[in-house]
């Protein structure tokens, strides 16, 4: 059995990332396949370490969130919501390696789809075709998505929205559970012959440093 193991938001966390690794890694031995909600970059200390270790993970499905398009468009509010501490994370990279990094961020899907499930940063618009969708809605859209019980076809993952405990409801599972603000970092298991939600697990949230704004 191949098991589909969903990440919410890690924003800069590398050192909980790794550890929330090896918690899925040595959960079981089933074989696994890795999908991640977005948001890697922003108000963490470590940006560019997450960015590279997903790119030096081919194999991981890495899709977009909503702090990667903020970045890499230049938008006005990046700085003020995490950016400072992403430029401060590259300060000593090289400019091809920056550039690297910005190159895959705008390459990231805005969407994944399997049998049962669909994975997506921020949600959905309720009555609107998968195919038709807009990446505004995808990347950004929260209380129209999250109030509403619209059936989407199937269950759709989704983070951008920080809850102390993972969502479940009918028709969506929100994964972000606020680690870069002291809570827990969560990641899912789902059995690919199933629709629903398996298992998690979780580690500790990011605490800063003393004196570190």
């Amino acid at each position: 059995m191949t098991l589909t193991v969903v990440f919410g938001d890690i924003h800069g966390c590398y050192n909980q990332l790794l550890e929330l690794m090896d918690v899925v890694n040595t959960w079981n031995d089933d074989p696994k396949k890795f999908i991640f909600l977005g948001d890697y970059v922003d108000r963490g200390p470590d940006s560019a370490q997450v960015i590279q270790y997903m790119i030096d993970h081919p194999e991981f499905i890495c899709l977009k969130g909503n702090h990667e398009d903020m970045m890499v468009s230049g938008h006005r509010a990046w700085l003020s919501n995490g950016g400072v501490e992403t430029l401060e994370s590259y300060k000593g990279v090289s400019k091809e390696k920056v550039q690297e990094h910005i190159d895959w961020m705008r390459a990231l899907p805005l969407y994944y789809e399997d049998e049962h499930r669909i994975y997506v940063h921020a949600g959905l618009s309720p009555g609107v075709p998968l195919e038709e969708q807009s990446e505004t809605a995808m990347l950004w859209i929260r209380e129209e998505f999250l109030l509403c019980g619209n059936d989407f076809g199937k269950l759709v993952i989704h983070g951008h929205t920080p809850r102390r405990q993972v969502d479940i409801q009918p028709n969506r599972i929100n994964l972000d559970t606020a680690g870069v603000f002291g809570n827990k970092f969560t990641a899912a298991f789902f059995k690919d012959d199933a629709r629903d939600l398996y298992q998690y697990v979780q580690v500790g949230g990011y605490v800063k440093p003393e004196g570190v704004q």
